[in-house]
């Protein structure tokens, strides 16, 4: 069995375990829409950035609706237009036509009776007067005759008014008067041209002749209007009227005559206020009609309409916004900047939803270990750890990235995540790693190494430590508390000395002071190991080397 001698030295305590690396991220790419695989723009093993576009479905539907989105928003913002710019122009003139026809008409009937039309009551009343005056002085022979005279001549004004030839004579006049006018327009025009003529006598005649044209026109339109016609058949009527009356009634009927002059009194109120207020607050109210109207023909669009184009534009622009949308989602492109790790469609393949493209991994890793709940308080986020992997030659630098925050219930194990310091791709996903990482670093502790610990028949921990015995050497368990510990040596907190000599191997067929001697010595027994190390594995000092010893038959008493 081989030897070792406990002595002193530096130890850096740590933990160590065991983990499979992982990618940061990594994700099957899904497209967000179902359609036919046009186009693949990546394969496995190239590395994409993210934002990259790596696929493209069919997109004829999405770009159909993005067209049929953009003709919607041209025929909202045309119907805004149409809005903002308010009446058509030819509405606009027609009710503005009938609100000045109506305002006019208003003007007139404020205006009160027409002067011919009182001009006319006045007279009828100005003859009944006399009529009374004449019975009450009892001289009325001529009224009779009179009232006569008076309706042949209305009749006779009627009569050649409505006459076609005096129709034509008015019209032929205007015409002359016309042709003249053109004549000395004429005559003027060459008196003009020629140096030294008489252009201010022609000039004269030329105005001499307008006026003479405006004449005829002024008479041809009277004996036109409508109104001519109605006054003098108005006249005849009220002649023809007084007329019946004289015949009708005794002149010395004095009662008539004075209730003949109280109607004429009324006809001439009559005919100097005809409108009454219902008359007049009846037209006012057709020009407030008229009003209205002629203004929402210039703006028949309130100022909600207005509100309601412009929402009717801000919804297509958004459906046009979504189209494009619908339109960007038939590309597939990168999440983060990672690699191609798999390729799962072929272009002509039909994508959707639930079948992934591409597997994308990160080039980013990471390891992730279950640390036990009396290891985890000695690991402080950002501590250092050292990973090794058969596949890489040399360590590789990490640290601890994350601590899980809670115990996983079941295992009473906290997640502890960690990443290598530089993610240049040395350790790639799926590579197995031991990690160690070192919580604390004693430089004088006192030595074994770590074969030399094994336990007793009660199952206490300790080493089987050489001394001298009665009758030789003797392997005598001790127990041993025990500290910090690497790969080779452990830190013996208390149960040994410096100098001690432990067994290293062997020391399972060992009872407790079983004696042993020196190798090289004969006695009962073989020999049961070989030869002692000169000092712990991994420790510094200058500590003598120990012969190796050979257990003996029996026990030392």
């Amino acid at each position: 069995m081989d030897t070792a001698p406990a002595q002193t030295g530096p130890i850096a305590a740590g933990l160590s375990f065991t983990g499979d690396v992982t990618a940061s991220r990594q994700v099957n790419l899904v497209p967000k829409v179902s359609g036919l695989v046009v186009k693949l723009m990546a394969d496995v093993g190239d590395h994409v950035t993210a934002g990259q576009q790596v696929a493209e479905l069919d997109h004829v539907t999405q770009d159909a609706a993005v067209r049929q989105a953009e003709a919607a928003v041209e025929v909202a913002k045309a119907n805004q237009a149409k809005a903002q710019a308010q009446g058509r122009p030819e509405e606009v003139a027609r009710t503005q036509a009938a609100l000045a026809a109506a305002k006019a008409k208003l003007d007139l009937m404020q205006q009160q009776g027409r002067s011919e039309s009182v001009a006319a009551a006045q007279a009828n009343l100005d003859t009944a007067n006399a009529k009374l005056q004449a019975l009450q002085s009892g001289t009325d022979a001529n009224t009779l005759a009179n009232d006569k005279a008076a309706l042949e001549a209305a009749q006779a004004k009627l009569a050649v008014f409505q006459s076609r030839a005096q129709q034509d004579a008015f019209q032929k006049a205007v015409e002359v008067a016309r042709n003249n006018l053109l004549s000395s327009q004429i005559t003027r025009d060459a008196s003009c041209r020629t140096a030294g003529g008489t252009c201010d006598a022609a000039n004269a005649t030329v105005n001499a002749q307008q006026s003479a044209l405006n004449s005829a026109l002024d008479t041809l339109a009277i004996n036109q209007d409508p109104n001519t016609l109605l006054q003098l058949q108005d006249a005849v009527n009220q002649a023809q009227t007084k007329v019946n009356t004289d015949l009708a009634t005794a002149p010395t009927d004095l009662q008539q005559a004075q209730a003949a002059v109280a109607q004429a009194q009324a006809q001439l109120a009559l005919a100097k206020t005809p409108n009454t207020a219902q008359d007049l607050t009846q037209q006012q109210a057709a020009v407030d009609q008229a009003t209205q109207l002629a203004r929402e023909a210039a703006t028949p669009n309130t100022q909600y309409d207005l509100q309601a184009s412009q929402a009717n534009v801000d919804a297509a622009v958004a459906n046009l916004e979504v189209q494009k949308v619908n339109q960007q989602l038939t590309q597939v492109t990168a999440p983060f900047d990672g690699v191609i790790s798999a390729k799962l469609l072929s272009e002509g393949a039909l994508a959707s939803t639930t079948v992934p493209v591409f597997t994308i991994v990160s080039s980013d890793v990471e390891i992730d270990l279950p640390v036990a709940q009396d290891q985890i308080s000695s690991i402080k986020e950002g501590q250092p750890a050292q990973l090794t992997s058969p596949a890489v030659s040399g360590p590789i630098n990490g640290k601890i990235a994350t601590i899980s925050p809670a115990a996983d219930p079941k295992s009473r194990t906290f997640l502890v995540r960690v990443v290598p310091s530089a993610q240049d791709g040395t350790l790639k996903p799926g590579m197995s790693v031991g990690v160690r990482i070192q919580t604390s670093e004693k430089p004088n502790a006192l030595l074994i190494p770590k074969d030399a610990v094994t336990t007793d028949n009660s199952g206490k921990q300790g080493v089987y430590v050489v001394q001298e015995g009665q009758n030789g050497q003797v392997a005598t368990f001790k127990p041993v508390t025990f500290g910090a510990s690497d790969d080779k040596n452990v830190e013996v907190v208390s149960g040994l000395n410096p100098g001690d000599v432990v067994v290293v191997t062997g020391q399972t067929s060992l009872s407790n002071n079983q004696r042993v001697r020196p190798a090289g010595q004969g006695g009962q027994g073989g020999q049961a190991g070989g030869n002692a190390s000169g000092r712990p594995q991994g420790s510094q000092g200058n500590a003598s080397a120990r012969p190796s010893a050979q257990a003996s038959g029996g026990a030392s008493s």
